[in-house]
């Protein structure tokens, strides 16, 4: 019997956590979606699932703490800088590796880009 747990997907054989950031949230978190290989094969869907479970809690922290931000509740520079620190942690976002651009550290990051409209 298969397990259908939300935020898991399996590609090429292998799990991954994956969830879609809300639109008007995208900004705080840089990215439109969260995904993250397991390093579980298909199959080990019980043994994926506190790892799921740990990520959710992790992402509905930051998804509230944008959500404050958003309705001007906190600063969003503060939540936007927390939310890329963990991006970077959880190692969402990183180095550019696809040969196309200079290979340099974030060459220009979602969240440079989030700073400068707002200084406009």
């Amino acid at each position: 019997m298969r397990m259908n747990i939300p935020y898991l997907t399996s590609v090429n054989g292998r799990l991954h956590y994956r969830r879609r950031v809300k639109e008007h949230l995208r900004s705080y978190f840089g990215v439109r979606e969260v995904k993250k290989s397991l390093g579980l094969p298909s199959g080990q869907e019980v043994r994926a699932l506190p790892l799921v479970d740990a990520l959710n809690e992790k992402f509905e922290a930051r998804e509230k703490a944008a959500e404050l931000a958003h309705r001007g509740v906190v600063d969003p520079h503060e939540i936007a800088a927390e939310a890329w620190e963990w991006a970077l942690e959880e190692k969402f976002v990183g180095y550019d590796k696809s040969g196309l651009g200079a290979g340099g550290e974030y060459e220009y990051s979602p969240y440079e880009h989030f700073i400068d409209q707002v200084k406009e």
